[in-house]
């Protein structure tokens, strides 16, 4: 559509055959909570009551799609009771939106919403608090053939909270956003830049804030392609102060990639990348990195392809006075290949890179390995993988030191029969790391997920375990297969079940447990145990739910349990 046939469009639209629609859809809700608290001889209960209802409205009084108005309100009162005290929450939060002429080449939105949350303690002296929040939002799309298609919108957010001791803590916010994307041909291009203003009581929420992005890409003939894509990022404080620091980073790439004939690809890229992030009180740390590289891929047969590689890259570094420069070259290669024989399907892959490392310190050599593997295969009830992948780089792409990380996976699809499935997915991972500024590092994740269902059943499992070592491990490991002496640990375990023996209800119950460690703290611990009931009458909607925990430190255990009951009646209507 030209641009000089947006007006008629438009007027064409407003003057269509009035079509007036209204939704009106809303609940009202009781809720009675309990909360009772177990800690050594003692003993505290909570009872709570909440009321509250919502309304929502959404209409199109001229036309459906030329203007389209939506609207709701919702409120809630909770009373909560202390044994030597009672306090009284109200949040009420409104919200209105309009959008118009929304399928045509241009439309238009605004919106805004306003939430008000008032909190009253009755207790040896009464104490009160407000939180306000408000926000409003515009927007525009423009999208004709053959132009590019333009997005822009601007926000405005306000919050205010007024705590028990009359200190105000304010934040305010006003962002821009604008996007421009098009095809031209073999080319497409996209733009996106935002910014915003904010401010607000605490120095750290003091700042302007640009971001742009760009990107490009060009198909120049059927076998080269042409890529550029640009990132600029500049975090820059309007109060100065050692926790709001200036962040001022570019990262920009491109590369070039052609095919030489059906079996060869070739590929020349360059990235660059440049920060600097300061604050008062703090050493500046600036960053620069430049990496060309080139890679040509054989596929020698279907199964069986062949690669190599050739990279350049020079950093510099500096952390207040301390400069650290680098530069090094790498070549390598890799081979992959896959093969399916019957229900088999192996892959299977490696690559090896060696190089040199300039720095202060003088010449060194560098040198790296990876690889991949994983082996599959479908049963008639069964389909099973395990995969493998491993890496070690030392003094390679002009970086000191050395890194290595491997990972494990194994998944599991059964079906048992009579309409029982199991689905399992493990995951284990470890990574090792040592820089001659940051020293050693140490860390190992393990994850399990589980899940089944028959009929009317439905189960589900998630366990997972992360360890970590700050320092030189003794002896020799691997982190996962030979682990180190971890310091710090971190566990979790959940297992969850519902039915629904009826169409109108559902009874859901799970399990957790979590622990985590570290040097010089304490072990923290927490087991729980929740269930849920849920009835439906029609418009109306029961449910039941309890909540057990219990856990602590230090020796220190503490248990709680919170009861809810709720009911809600919903309502709608269209006319």
């Amino acid at each position: 559509m030209s641009r000089s046939l947006v007006l008629p469009a438009l007027l064409a639209a407003a003057v269509a055959t009035p079509c007036l629609a209204f939704d009106v859809s809303g609940a009202i809700n009781a809720e009675y909570w309990r909360s009772d608290t177990w800690s050594a001889d003692s003993h505290s209960a909570a009872p709570v009551w909440d009321l509250g209802g919502s309304i929502a409205v959404h209409g199109s009084p001229i036309r459906q799609d030329l203007l389209d108005l939506s609207g709701n309100l919702d409120y809630r009162h909770t009373r909560t009771l202390y044994s030597e005290a009672s306090s009284t929450g109200q949040n009420f939060t409104y919200a209105g939106s309009a959008s118009l002429f929304r399928r045509s080449p241009l439309s238009l939105g605004i919106g805004a919403s306003r939430n008000r949350y008032d909190f009253t303690s009755d207790g040896a002296s009464a104490t009160t608090g407000t939180t306000f929040s408000s926000n409003e939002t515009a927007n525009l799309g423009l999208q004709i053939a053959n132009l590019p298609t333009v997005g822009a919108t601007v926000m405005h957010t306000t919050t205010e909270n007024t705590g028990f001791a009359g200190l105000n803590n304010k934040t305010d916010s006003t962002s821009m956003a604008a996007s421009l994307n098009q095809t031209l041909g073999p080319h497409t291009y996209a733009a996106a830049y935002n910014t915003s203003w904010n401010s607000g009581n605490y120095s750290e929420n003091n700042y302007r804030l640009h971001y742009l992005n760009l990107q490009e890409t060009s198909e120049i003939s059927k076998d080269i392609q042409l890529r550029v894509n640009d990132n600029y990022l500049l975090r820059d404080p309007t109060l100065q102060a050692s926790n709001n620091p200036r962040i001022d980073d570019n990262a920009f790439g491109t590369s070039l990639s052609w095919k030489l004939n059906p079996v060869v690809t070739t590929q020349l890229a360059y990235n660059y990348h440049h920060g600097v992030v300061s604050a008062p009180s703090a050493l500046d740390r600036e960053y620069l990195n430049h990496g060309v590289s080139t890679n040509v891929g054989y596929a020698y047969t279907r199964s069986l392809s062949f690669n190599a590689n050739l990279g350049f890259n020079n950093n510099q570094e500096r952390l207040g006075d301390t400069n650290r420069r680098a530069s090094g070259e790498q070549i390598g290669g890799g081979v992959n290949w896959f093969s399916i024989r019957g229900p088999w399907q192996y892959n299977a892959g490696g690559q090896l890179n060696v190089g040199l490392l300039h720095d202060q310190t003088g010449t060194n050599g560098g040198y790296g390995a990876s690889a991949t593997t994983s082996v599959s295969r479908r049963w008639e009830r069964l389909v099973g993988m395990l995969g493998y992948s491993g890496s070690y780089s030392t003094n390679l792409s002009a970086v000191s030191g050395w890194t290595f990380s491997h990972t494990v996976t194994a998944n599991a699809d059964v079906d048992v029969g009579a309409g029982v499935r199991l689905q399992n997915n493990l995951t284990a991972s470890a990574s090792r790391q040592q820089d001659p500024l940051l020293g050693t590092s140490f860390s190992r994740n393990v994850s399990l997920l589980s899940s089944t269902s028959w009929r009317i059943w439905r189960v589900s499992l998630s366990a997972g375990l992360t360890d970590g070592l700050s320092g030189q491990p003794a002896g020799i490991a691997d982190g996962l297969f030979i682990p180190v002496a971890y310091n710090s640990h971190s566990a979790y375990a959940s297992v969850s079940t519902g039915v629904t023996p009826a169409k109108s209800l559902s009874l859901n119950a799970s399990a957790r447990y979590v622990t985590t460690s570290a040097p010089e703290r304490a072990t923290n611990s927490e087991t729980g145990l929740t269930g849920t009931l849920g009835y439906n009458i029609g418009a109306v909607t029961f449910s039941l739910e309890d909540q057990y925990s219990t856990g602590g430190s230090s020796g220190i255990t503490q248990r709680g349990n919170l009861f809810m009951a709720r009911i809600s009646r919903s309502f709608g209507a269209s006319f």
